[in-house]
C-alpha cells in the first residue's frame, strides 16, 4: 500500500516535531551552572609568612556550566566506611568558614570563572589530619552552591609516602 502525499507529509511532521522536542529538553537538561572540583594535597605556601611552614590541601572550583551560581561554603565529611557513605552518616564533619582571605565567601562563580581556596592538612591544635583521615576511610571535600540542594562533592585521596606520612 502506497503513501499519500499528506500521509508523508505527516510522518515528515511528525518526525521534525520530535528531533526538536528531545533537542529542546536536552538545552533544557544541559543549560545552567556546572562545577568541577579540584583538589591538590600536600601543598605549600611560599610568600605569605602566616601561611608558610604548613600542608595546604587546594581547592580549586570552577563553573564550566552557562549560567553563575554562588559558591556557599567549603566543607569535608569523614565516614568511616563504604556503607556509611552510602547511607549519608559521616561520623565527623567541618566547615571551613575562610578558605581564602582575598576571594571570601559566599562568592559569584560566573561561566568560566575560577574560585581556589585553601584547606589546612593538618591541624594539631584540634587534633585534625586529613591525611589520616583519608588513609582510614572515606574523606569527602564539599563545596555548597546556590543554585542546587546538593552539594558538590569529591573524595580527597592523599597518596602515602613522601614527608607528611603518619
Amino acid at each position: 500500500m502506497a503513501l499519500s502525499v499528506s500521509e508523508i507529509a505527516a510522518w515528515w511532521g511528525a518526525s521534525v516535531a520530535t528531533i526538536v522536542l528531545v533537542w529542546d529538553v536536552f538545552k533544557w537538561i544541559s543549560n545552567g551552572p556546572k562545577l568541577s572540583m579540584l583538589l591538590s594535597p600536600n601543598m605549600q605556601v611560599l610568600g605569605d609568612p602566616s601561611r608558610e611552614g604548613k600542608t595546604w590541601v587546594s581547592i580549586t572550583i570552577s563553573n564550566t556550566g552557562s549560567r553563575p551560581t554562588t559558591l556557599k561554603g567549603v566543607g569535608i565529611e569523614f565516614y568511616d566506611s563504604f556503607a556509611q557513605r552510602l547511607l549519608g552518616k559521616p561520623s565527623h564533619a567541618a566547615l571551613f568558614p575562610n578558605p581564602n582571605d582575598n576571594l571570601p565567601l559566599p562568592r559569584v562563580i560566573q561561566p568560566g570563572d575560577e574560585w581556589t581556596g585553601l584547606i589546612p592538612q593538618e591541624r594539631v591544635d584540634k587534633d585534625l589530619s586529613l591525611q589520616k583521615m583519608a588513609h582510614e576511610g572515606h574523606l569527602m571535600v564539599w563545596a555548597s552552591q546556590s543554585h542546587s540542594k546538593r552539594s558538590k562533592r569529591l573524595r580527597l585521596v592523599i597518596e602515602r609516602g613522601g614527608n607528611n606520612e603518619p
